[in-house]
């Protein structure tokens, strides 16, 4: 009698590859998501440099004359103004700028006063302007242990400093925040979800080539055989069928049988 196998459904690969792309998707969406994850913590530094600024810094600072290297009473108040700011884990160095880009103030004892060539001048003169501004670059700053220095990406901030509502500013502070630290706390719970989808995407990609695999041997083997039934309803009558036709031609080979004898 003819067997009827039953062929592996067509569906599970599909639906395993679907699952694998959507997996994909995720890793994509994340992948976006975690940059603007990244992109909105930049912007709350640049904003609460700019609050530093205006309601700490300006205050102390007054109207005092940037044009000319800081009293020595200034610079001390100022070291005591940002001594607790300087010792968060995030910032690294805190230095305040002349409008003119001479460097007035520095919790970085490697820095030399009244200076030009530190800072950026193009993100100094935006300052000057009003504007806050920041970049991302590798420097050198002060080893936490006061070893040396050590080289480090930083997220260098730069904020107007004005003592009243000009349109100018009197100075610029500028604020170096450690940039791996701030990245992994926007990036974390969307690295998490990409690997998650990377391991889900690729047990679901095995599973659909596994069953991809057996749906086109089952097809094979039913082609082999000459009948390739449907599934479902339609599968089980044309099974039947099948049976009562093989019935049938064992009963014409019988009598065949008997007639020769």
């Amino acid at each position: 009698m003819i067997g009827v196998r039953r062929r592996p459904g067509g569906g599970r690969w599909a639906a395993f590859g679907l699952l694998a792309v959507l997996c994909a998707i995720a890793w994509v969406a994340a992948g976006m998501l975690a940059s603007q994850a990244l992109d909105a913590a930049v912007h709350g530094t640049e904003d609460r440099t700019r609050s530093f600024a205006a309601r700490t810094v300006a205050p102390v600072l007054g109207s005092t004359d940037t044009s000319i290297p800081l009293p020595e009473s200034m610079a001390r108040k100022l070291a005591l103004t940002v001594a607790s700011t300087v010792g968060e884990d995030g910032v690294a160095r805190i230095r305040l700028f002349a409008p003119d880009g001479a460097l007035l103030f520095s919790t970085d004892d490697g820095d030399r006063l009244g200076t030009r060539k530190v800072g950026d001048p193009r993100l100094i003169t935006a300052a000057v302007g009003g504007a806050t501004a920041s970049e991302v670059g590798a420097d050198e700053i002060a080893a936490r242990d006061g070893s040396g220095s050590v080289g480090s990406d930083l997220l260098r901030v730069y904020a107007p400093v004005a003592a009243g509502s000009t349109t100018s500013a009197d100075a610029v502070l500028e604020i170096d925040h450690r940039y791996a630290p701030l990245a992994e706390e926007a990036e974390t719970p969307w690295s998490v979800v990409r690997i998650g989808a990377i391991a889900v995407g690729a047990l679901s990609g095995v599973l659909a080539f596994g069953s991809l695999v057996q749906w086109v041997a089952g097809r094979r083997q039913a082609a082999r055989s000459g009948f390739a039934p449907p599934g479902g309803k339609a599968g089980a009558k044309a099974a039947r069928e099948a049976a009562a036709l093989q019935e049938q031609a064992e009963a014409i080979e019988s009598e065949a049988q008997a007639v020769g004898n």
